[in-house]
């Protein structure tokens, strides 16, 4: 038993007396230790960020929240408005289009395409049409081939509308027809005005044929009348005449 004793006890001096046993081992423990609050820190930062990044994410559903609302709110308002300038947008287009219905001259408008854009009821009653369409379409046969003046109205109408692009306004007569062929002479107004941010021609014609009529009745009864004062002075004239040649004629008065 005691060279047991003596041999233990010698193992646990050579042990106990090893150089880097003990310093291993506390260096292990430090290193353990330090694992551990290393962990037990990352477990309180992972539960510390958990319910940060909670409050982050209630803060940020709160202001998503009210910035829906918010988003909402101006969509109401911006959409609001869009229907109040509409609605006034509408009462103006009705008023316009009453007016320009109930004009007592024809009217169109024309871009810078030469495209006939609209017109108004006069000009469908001028022309004998039903509607709007049929004056799109006919438009270049409700003028002769000609004008008076000896040009193409296809060469002519152009340059009257460019005239209006260019200088804001143009006034030339203009004989217009309808469908059936009868004569309409006019006058055209040519005048360039905004619409939709873009420029445009508005047309007025203006129906002559009244005025040329009345012109014509004045200008024959001015006929009838020189001829019927020339007619009376032949007349006189020859009376005059057969007078002087009857016997005594001559006769002086004392």
């Amino acid at each position: 038993m005691s060279g047991m004793d003596s041999r233990t006890q010698r193992k646990k001096i050579v042990f106990m007396h090893r150089p880097k046993v003990l310093p291993t081992m506390l260096v292990c423990v430090l290193i353990l230790n330090l694992l551990y609050m290393y962990i037990n820190d990352l477990r309180h930062r992972n539960l510390a960020a958990d319910e940060t990044a909670a409050m982050l994410a209630k803060e940020l559903s709160a202001m998503r929240l009210n910035f829906v609302l918010l988003g909402v709110l101006m969509a109401a308002l911006l959409l609001f408005i869009w229907l109040k300038h509409d609605l006034r947008e509408k009462k103006v287009h009705e008023r316009t289009r009453l007016m320009l219905d109930t004009l007592p001259l024809a009217c169109g408008l024309i871009d810078r395409d030469r495209n006939i854009i609209d017109c108004n009821q006069e000009a469908l009653r001028l022309y004998g049409l039903t509607h709007k369409n049929d004056f799109r379409e006919y438009f270049y046969r409700l003028s002769p081939e000609f004008q008076p003046c000896g040009k193409a109205s296809r060469e002519k109408a152009p340059e009257i509308v460019g005239k209006a692009f260019q200088d804001g306004y143009c006034r030339s007569e203009w004989m217009h027809q309808s469908l059936s062929g009868e004569p309409i002479p006019s006058e055209v107004i040519a005048v360039c005005v905004g619409y939709r941010g873009n420029p445009v021609v508005t047309v007025y014609i203006k129906d002559l044929r009244e005025l040329k009529a009345t012109l014509y009745a004045k200008h024959k009864a001015e006929e009838n009348l020189q001829l019927a004062l020339s007619m009376a002075a032949q007349r006189s004239g020859e009376s005059g005449k057969s007078f002087l040649s009857e016997p005594g004629g001559n006769r002086q008065v004392a």
